[in-house]
């Protein structure tokens, strides 16, 4: 019976992470965030393959740059261009900067 419980439980924590990526993508794009983020390539801007491996084991560092808490880990140079496309993320409730970071880390691979 615990084992039932447990494996329901790990399958809840899944799906809800799931459902949180999903949330994550379209903020993604609703914010327009994929014209200059693509998957695997950043010739100019960091990819999200580039940003998840950066920021990998630290998701709250990401939060606290997509709150405009924080200073970019990858490409520093960058930051002044970042400062207006970060005005609209810390405009995101806690939730969405949540999913949007959740959806951004799970492209390490």
């Amino acid at each position: 019976m615990k084992k039932v419980v447990f494996l329901v439980a790990v399958g809840l924590i899944l799906a809800s992470a799931s459902v949180l990526a999903g949330q994550g993508e379209e903020i993604f794009k609703a914010q327009r965030c994929n014209s200059c983020h693509k998957p695997e390539t950043g010739k100019v801007n960091p990819s999200l393959k580039e940003i998840a491996q950066a920021y990998q084991g630290n998701e709250d560092q990401l939060i606290n740059y997509l709150k405009d808490e924080g200073e970019s880990i990858i490409k520093p140079e960058k930051g002044k261009i970042m400062k207006k496309y970060l005005e609209k993320t810390k405009a995101l409730s806690a939730e969405d900067r949540k999913a949007l970071a959740d959806f951004m880390m799970g492209n390490s691979h």
